[in-house]
């Protein structure tokens, strides 16, 4: 469980980011960090747009909807898309 806590730390922000979702100061407050420098270490939506550009356009489909889905996967409400899903 702890990796997948940590991933979700250095990826939220970074999702948050890419996708407009909030504003630094939201992902600031979000994450609980105070400065700035501290969120610098945490956000890098810029190598997420990068990653995300680099995919064939049906793969970036699949990515942001799973994204999407990620609180209601967790919240055990939603199923976790599977790869087929990916050729649909």
């Amino acid at each position: 469980p702890a990796p997948l806590l940590y991933q979700l730390r250095h990826s939220g922000p970074s999702i948050d980011f890419a996708d407009q979702s909030r504003d630094l100061t939201g992902i600031k407050r979000r994450g609980r960090w105070r400065s700035d420098s501290r969120l610098s270490r945490y956000e890098k939506g810029a190598q997420v747009t990068k990653q995300l550009r680099a995919l064939p356009l049906g793969a970036q489909a699949f990515v942001v909807r799973a994204a999407r889905m990620l609180a209601g996967v967790l919240g055990n409400r939603l199923r976790p898309l599977t790869l087929a899903a990916l050729c649909r």
